[in-house]
């Protein structure tokens, strides 16, 4: 099989007869030309972009969680809900996540990352969309928990992929994007909502 190295070369790897073709030996083919490493796909060669990118996804995603969380406790207070309702509203946030955040890892881990993060995002897009089309108390019961399932789904598989993005020697970098993106989002969601409110 043909293997890449850092040094930019291509190598083939030929299993040797001696060891009944368990052991390999490392035979060079040729050098790539600085034309061939241009001709790499971009999607591998900007780690950084995908780093960036997912950073988007976390920011715009969290906004909405964050601000949710306070649209929904003042919507609820707005409708008559007694201090215990407004309770379990927010206690409903961290039901999926308190009973199924192992399944959901095993879940991403099994199929890849791209379905449990689309299916968080449109999760949650669809969970802030059920009050502005019935905003009933009933509804909020559902949005709450709908909109924690969906964040959880999208939180526990962009944290597993942001350290692997670009190679080993990004993961630092990658989880400090990662831990910005969640705080500064964490800020500016209650914030927007509140001054949307």
């Amino acid at each position: 099989s043909l293997v890449k190295i850092p040094e930019m070369a291509i190598y083939n790897m030929e299993p040797t007869a001696a060891a009944g073709g368990s052991n390999a030996r490392i035979v060079a083919l040729a050098p790539r030309s600085p034309a061939a490493a241009a001709d790499t796909p971009r999607n591998v060669r900007s780690p950084l972009m995908a780093i960036y990118l997912t950073l988007v996804l976390i920011v715009l995603n969290h906004i909405a969680f964050g601000g949710s969380r306070v649209v929904v406790a003042l919507f609820a207070l707005e409708s008559g809900a007694t201090q215990m309702e407004v309770g379990i509203l927010m206690a409903l946030y961290a039901l999926c996540p308190m009973l199924f955040a192992i399944a959901i890892g095993r879940l991403a881990d099994r199929v890849g990352p791209r379905l449990p993060m689309l299916l968080g995002s449109v999760g949650l897009a669809v969970a802030l969309s059920l009050t502005a089309i019935w905003p009933l108390m009933a509804t909020l019961y559902i949005a709450s928990f709908l909109l924690g399932t969906s964040f959880h789904f999208f939180f526990v598989t962009v944290t597993g992929i942001a350290g692997g993005i670009g190679g080993t020697q990004h993961r630092s970098r990658n989880y400090a994007l990662v831990s910005l993106g969640f705080s500064g989002a964490g800020f500016l969601g209650p914030l927007i909502a509140g001054f949307a409110i």
